[in-house]
């Protein structure tokens, strides 16, 4: 009996393979008709996407998944080389993301002490090229720009101060001597740049680059000049007895005649104004105040105008000083010396404007003409 069985059960099986291929082929065959006959799009709109959604238990379609096989079997190179960064970041709206982020958020869930305690501070600074660092930052010709600009600034404060008060105490003169400020002569015309307000606003300073040097500026410039020959000369001395103890141990102080020394002396301090005024026109503490010695037609000084007027100096300063009264009382300031050598002293800070500060009362003036003007043309 199970003999038969076995015939029949195989009997079945033949006959079941057979007709599982014939429908294969019936289907084979059938299929490319049906789906020439089927309307995609109708297909696709009676989908319920959202029943499809709904029924589709994605956490167990995940959990089947097997990441580390799809990541093994990912060609990143092949998958980088075909995006489009450009046109997604044509496609990426940047205020869009950025109005999402919510920052206090991410800042409330970031852990800084944290973040800190990771990071490892000398193995930062041992890959750190502090040399390049700063050689790309030019901090040093930064330092040294902004330290001469300040030094500049606060001479330039100082000669401002000057020329303020050479400019009140030529007002007073000329209100003793009775002269108009309109007949005054500012300066040669040679030197002369600009005598309008520097245009920012209300005037509060003026260019007097080239105008006549007034009395004060022109005393503290010789007054330095006399300090600094003298104690450079006195430097000098003894540095010089310095070397020479030192070289011929000898204990007896050095001395010299002194006719000797007053000659020394005078040699010095005629150098120290005559080489300086011959070679730019100005004596260092003239330069120092913004000060130049200029030819009376506003040109250049030459090497023996200058020596003319060193060697005429001293006689300016003779009884009492009286060659030194027409910087105070003259139009154009010059001493006996000045017009002897036929030389001025003019304002001069060599690439910046000399700069007068204007007074108060010109200020205002200013403004009431400027509010007078704005009401003359609101009314019209």
């Amino acid at each position: 009996m199970p003999k038969y069985e076995h015939v029949e059960h195989g009997e079945h099986a033949e006959h079941g393979g057979i007709f599982g291929r014939s429908l294969g082929r019936l289907v084979g065959r059938a299929a490319p008709a049906v789906m020439r006959n089927i309307e995609t799009e109708a297909l696709v709109e009676s989908l319920d996407v959202d029943a499809i959604v709904d029924a589709l238990d994605v956490d167990a379609l995940i959990a089947r998944v097997d990441v580390n096989r799809i990541a093994d079997r990912l060609d990143l190179d092949l998958l980088v080389s075909r995006l489009d960064v450009n046109a997604i970041a044509d496609r990426l709206d940047l205020d869009l993301l950025v109005s999402r982020l919510d920052v206090n958020a991410i800042a409330n869930r970031l852990d800084l002490d944290a973040l800190v305690d990771r990071l490892d501070v000398n193995r930062i600074a041992d890959r750190l090229d502090l040399d390049a660092l700063l050689s790309e930052m030019e901090l040093i010709p930064l330092m040294s720009r902004g330290t001469q600009e300040m030094a500049l600034s606060t001479l330039d404060l100082a000669r401002r101060q000057l020329v303020r008060l050479d400019g009140a105490g030529s007002a007073v003169v000329d209100r003793v001597l009775g002269r108009s400020g309109a007949d005054a002569v500012l300066g040669p015309a040679a030197a002369l740049q600009s005598d309008a307000p520097i245009p920012e606003g209300l005037p509060t300073r003026r260019d007097v680059s080239g105008h006549f040097a007034g009395p004060f500026s022109r005393l503290v410039s010789h007054a330095l000049d006399a300090s600094a020959s003298v104690a450079l000369f006195g430097l000098a001395g003894a540095v010089l007895g310095f070397f020479y103890d030192a070289i011929t141990r000898d204990e007896r102080q050095l001395t010299i005649a002194p006719w000797l020394g007053w000659t020394l002396f005078a040699i010095w301090v005629f150098l120290w104004f005559w080489l300086p005024l011959a070679a730019t026109g100005r004596s260092p503490a003239k330069a120092l105040v913004g000060l130049r010695v200029l030819r009376g037609d506003g040109t250049r000084i030459g090497p023996w105008r200058a020596l003319v007027r060193v060697l005429c100096l001293p006689w300016s300063m003779a009884l009492l000083g009286l060659g030194l009264f027409g910087i105070v009382l003259g139009r154009r300031r010059r001493a006996m010396h000045d017009v002897i050598a036929d030389t001025v002293v003019v304002y001069d800070w060599g690439t910046r404007r000399a700069e007068q500060p204007v007074p108060l009362r010109a200020r205002l003036a200013a403004r009431r003409s400027a509010e007078e003007s704005v009401a003359a043309a609101s009314t019209t």
